[in-house]
């Protein structure tokens, strides 16, 4: 039996997107070949915040102020550890899946699943009245030209893309914001307290607007005089010590602290705009104090079965800072064990079956439970060369916490910021344009031996993803139910909701609906379907399909395919797992707790 998969465009598909890639990196290094430092990694202007980004030159609105990351789903980490309070430090830089397209056929329910967007997204500090930075183009899904015959194929995520602009004209040395959303913060009031709304300046306005006026009424009948002007400095330290009283109040942490700065906050625009000078670095101090964030940018690899890679945007010189990278800690890594569901839907704890796809994204060592997972702009992306490699990492100098490398993991792990850092160093001169690599370490380079010898074994010769399906267009000849089920492949054909409404069915404001081609008509000019559209139904311990009813002379375009929840690669218990290893001169004994 003959099953019509076409997938002889997909075995030249890598070799086509290494020629875009190299002529995109081409393009790339025209711009960014020896020039100012776009982006700057230094202290935050925010108290308490840490580090934060910075321009490093001045961007206009819907400028790019970032190249294209990743993001990197996890699946159910609470229901994999039964609940349990874990320490989970990612809690503080995951966004919503909800918000990627394609990230609701990660499983059962989109909420259950977060993503990990390191880069960029992790990078960047919060002032939602001063954002200056936001999302600026949708992810998109790829395997980077890797087929299923590939034993890279889930070891790396399908998810990239994801890019910042500026919203507004940002001129060069002031620090880059977006904004977490309200509902971050109403969340994590215990941590931040309260912190204003935008409506809540709006307020705070108000309240200046009506002081001043019986201020200015008062000091008129008083003429002014110096025992009046003491009496309202009074009244102002009496409203800010209010503070302590409504720690719930997001207007009273919106007023100056200082009566002094209320005409200066005036004239600069409201009290919204009250710390934008203070966001705002000269070069000479980002040079001094920062480092430089965007020395590389993506495109995909020239490593066999790599995915995606990062490549340096300009000259860097032996010795040189290639990126640096503040790091995530997981004290613990068996938080990220996967396991399978029970008979009565829980989870069951007898073995795992696969570990999180962000493990490959971290660093660790066989003598420490610990994991380093860096973040920051496409250091997520510095693939494996032992041969080749021309990057190192080393413990960096801007540290927030520099003592923790010589404590006990166990007495700093359940802290919930980040401490450490790491900076990727040119082992020799690094030219624009050639691709960033490191040493991996020998672990890892015998297990995804291991894993190559066994791959041929557990591959899906049929399966293609979804998302590659829907791509191909009028290319692909949709399979009739006869030849294969694509639910054998872990994949569902849906129809689209106007032809079926068209057609005179009901599809009960459903965009698509599960069908099922029964008969192919393959004509000179074009090729139709005839399809049953059917429902799925759920009881507790089993499903069943109702006909909907029979769409004739369907076009390739009146199918949509959607991958089974749990059926993509990166799911499945032979994609590659393992963690890069931590060089051994570098880990300090006092974490050795294995």
């Amino acid at each position: 039996m003959t099953i019509p998969i076409s997938h002889d465009r997909f075995q030249v598909k890598h070799a086509w997107l290494m020629l875009q890639g190299i002529a995109l990196l081409y393009l790339s290094t025209l711009v960014f070949a020896n020039s100012e430092c776009g982006v700057y990694f230094a202290p935050s202007t925010i108290p308490g915040a840490g580090y934060g980004m910075f321009a490093g030159k001045d961007y206009q609105t819907s400028e790019f102020v970032s190249f294209e990351d990743i993001v990197i789903p996890v699946s159910r980490i609470y229901w994999h550890n039964a609940n349990q309070n874990i320490h989970y430090l990612w809690d503080e830089y995951k966004w919503n899946a909800d918000g990627f397209s394609g990230m609701e056929d990660e499983g059962d329910n989109v909420y259950e699943i977060c993503a990990i967007s390191g880069g960029f997204g992790a990078a960047i500090n919060c002032r939602m009245e001063l954002e200056n930075v936001a999302d600026a183009a949708e992810v998109r899904m790829s395997n980077a030209g890797l087929t299923s015959s590939s034993p890279g194929v889930g070891a790396f995520t399908p998810y990239h893309g994801r890019r910042f602009a500026a919203k507004k004209p940002i001129p060069e040395g002031m620090e880059l914001f977006t904004s977490y959303g309200e509902e971050y913060f109403m969340e994590r009031f215990h941590k931040y307290g309260a912190i204003p709304f935008l409506d809540d300046f709006k307020s705070a306005d108000a309240v200046l607007a009506r002081y001043e006026s019986l201020k200015q009424r008062m000091l008129h009948k008083l003429n002014h005089s110096a025992m009046s002007s003491a009496f309202f400095s009074d009244v102002w330290n009496y409203i800010n010590n209010l503070r302590s009283t409504w720690k719930e109040s997001r207007t009273l942490h919106a007023l100056p602290a200082d009566e002094s700065l209320i005409e200066t906050i005036k004239s600069a625009g409201g009290t919204s705009m009250q710390h934008y000078n203070n966001s705002i670095r000269s070069l000479e101090w980002l040079r001094t104090h920062g480092q430089c964030m965007d020395n590389i940018r993506d495109s995909v690899s020239t490593i066999p079965h790599a995915g995606r890679g990062a490549f340096a945007s300009r000259n860097i010189s032996k010795g040189g800072l290639v990126a640096p990278a503040p790091l995530v800690h997981i004290p613990y890594r068996d938080i990220l064990m996967m396991f399978a569901t029970g008979l009565d839907g829980e989870r069951n704890s007898s073995a795992p079956v696969h570990t999180q796809l962000l493990l490959n994204y971290c660093f660790g060592h066989s003598q420490t439970s610990l994991l380093l997972c860096p973040y920051g702009l496409l250091t997520a992306l510095i693939n494996h060369s032992k041969k080749h490699a021309n990057t190192k990492i080393q413990w960096s100098e801007n540290m927030r916490h520099p003592e923790w490398l010589d404590m006990p993991v166990e007495s700093w792990g359940d802290v919930m910021h980040n401490g450490l850092s790491f900076d990727f160093v040119a082992l020799r001169d690094i030219e624009e344009g050639e691709e960033i690599l490191i040493d991996y370490g020998s672990e890892w380079e015998r297990a995804w031996k291991e894993h190559v010898h066994r791959y041929k074994n557990q591959r899906r010769e049929h399966y293609l993803p979804a998302f590659e399906l829907n791509e191909m267009g009028s290319e692909l000849i949709v399979r009739t139910v006869h030849e294969r089920p694509y639910a054998m492949d872990q994949v569902e054909l849906h129809c689209r909701g106007h032809y079926g409404k068209s057609r005179g069915l009901s599809f009960a404001g459903d965009s698509t609906l599960p069908c099922r081609v029964l008969r192919r008509n393959d004509g000179k000019i074009s090729t139709t379907y005839v399809a049953e559209v059917y429902r799925i139904y759920e009881k507790k311990w089993y499903c069943y399909t109702r006909n909907v009813g029979i769409l004739w002379d369907l076009p390739r375009d009146a199918f949509y395919f959607k991958d089974i929840p749990y059926g993509r690669d990166h799911l499945q218990p032979w994609s590659y797992r393992k963690e890069m290893q931590i060089p051994d001169d570098i880990l300090p004994i006092v974490w050795k707790n294995r």
